[in-house]
């Protein structure tokens, strides 16, 4: 097994952040030919998705989440960051990737997004190959 934490330093409350440069670099360190990659996210308010890296359709999808901002939430009493959570619980905190003659498994065009969502922050990400064996 092999594990490697990213630190990204985020600018703005919202945003997303392209992963696929970070992940292929720990990808070719590692030599692993056939397994499987998880990307977790270590955040409650930071999120990683597999989708487009299509300027319009990031900022689409922003907009669509900033609907949650609308809602009063109790949460909000301590922290004032719930919809930040929320967003987090639909969008997931972890995806899992194969890796097939040491390259990732991602369709033409699918990248690695992580996505702030309660920003600026120093957030981490662990990254674990589990090779074939």
């Amino acid at each position: 097994m092999f594990v490697e934490d990213l630190i990204i330093n985020t600018s703005f409350k919202e945003e997303i952040i392209v992963l696929d440069e970070k992940v292929k670099e720990f990808l070719e360190k590692t030599k692993v030919k056939n397994g499987l990659l998880t990307i977790n996210s270590l955040h409650t308010t930071f999120s990683i998705i597999v989708n487009e890296n299509e300027k319009y359709l990031k900022e689409d999808i922003l907009n669509v989440l900033s609907f949650l901002d609308r809602f009063e939430y109790e949460h909000d009493n301590i922290d004032s960051n719930a919809s930040s959570h929320i967003k987090n619980i639909l969008l997931g905190n972890n995806v899992v990737i194969p890796i097939i003659d040491g390259k990732l498994s991602l369709g033409t065009w699918q990248n690695i997004l992580a996505v702030e969502l309660d920003g600026p922050r120093e957030r981490k990400v662990r990254l674990t190959i589990i090779e074939e064996k």
